[in-house]
């Protein structure tokens, strides 16, 4: 397969996993399904009856029926991007929620255990388009009758949610503003399901890292996979044990890593 791909996601028997890619046919992105040996890579989706430009981000409901997906609009001028779900058998989309600039989608969202729920994060650039002022968690239905909780304000960043076993709570990352970009100190949060108890849940510097982010609970609930930067371009795959915190880094290194067990 040629083409840039990125934005990995496993269908929960692990039999199958979704990517995005984007190549001399879709530019912007089209999601694509393959075994989980690589073998039968084929076009799932590109979002283009349902008025999408690009569509990116796909992440499997816990029963394997549906996706949740980014319905970009007209990325570069509208600034328009669709949350949505996506109907595997059927290829039905139905969004859920749009956002337009100065707010933006660019990160996979993630759905609660019981399947009910999908937390997500919320990009709030500058007026001048050049740097982010905020980012704030948000939970949304699945069924589409109510409109997004806004778990927290746009005070801080926060980015990359996570549902704990139980669906009680949420882990995040966060960084400092001014250093986005850079091997400074993030740290990993964590709130109640609904905004509440804000707590510090795993610190980098305890870790002895520079960043820990882009947190995933395995299927046992047992290990909390995350993406470690250890210097400015060194980006590996870890694990947090949940009760002690302690973090085991594995010797695989990539670009801007984010764990998908």
């Amino acid at each position: 397969m040629v083409g840039d791909i990125r934005a990995l996601s496993w269908r929960p028997d692990g039999d199958l996993m979704t990517f995005v890619v984007r190549d001399s046919a879709h530019p912007d992105g089209a999601i694509w399904s393959a075994a989980a040996d690589g073998t039968g890579a084929a076009l799932l989706y590109d979002g283009v009856a349902d008025g999408c430009t690009s569509v990116f981000y796909p992440v499997w409901s816990p029963d394997g029926s549906t996706l949740s997906i980014v319905c970009f609009v007209d990325r570069d001028t509208t600034h328009t991007a669709d949350l949505a779900v996506l109907e595997v058998a059927t290829r039905r989309q139905t969004k859920l929620v749009t956002y337009r600039w100065p707010d933006a989608l660019d990160n996979p969202a993630r759905w609660s255990h019981d399947g009910s729920r999908i937390a997500y994060d919320v990009l709030h650039w500058d007026p001048t388009n050049t740097f982010l002022e905020g980012s704030r968690i948000a939970t949304i239905d699945v069924a589409g009758s109510a409109k997004p909780n806004d778990l927290n304000k746009l005070d801080s960043f926060a980015a990359s949610p996570a549902w704990s076993p139980d669906d009680s709570f949420l882990l995040y990352n966060t960084y400092d503003f001014g250093n986005m970009t850079e091997a400074t100190v993030s740290d990993l949060y964590s709130m109640r399901a609904d905004g509440s108890d804000v707590q510090p849940f795993a610190t980098a510097a305890q870790a002895g890292v520079a960043r820990i982010g882009h947190a995933e609970w395995d299927p046992t609930g047992t290990r909390i996979w995350v993406a470690v930067r250890l210097g400015s371009d060194t980006y590996h795959i870890g694990w947090l044990d949940p009760t002690t915190k302690a973090l085991t880094i594995l010797p695989t290194i990539g670009a801007g890593a984010e764990p998908r067990p």
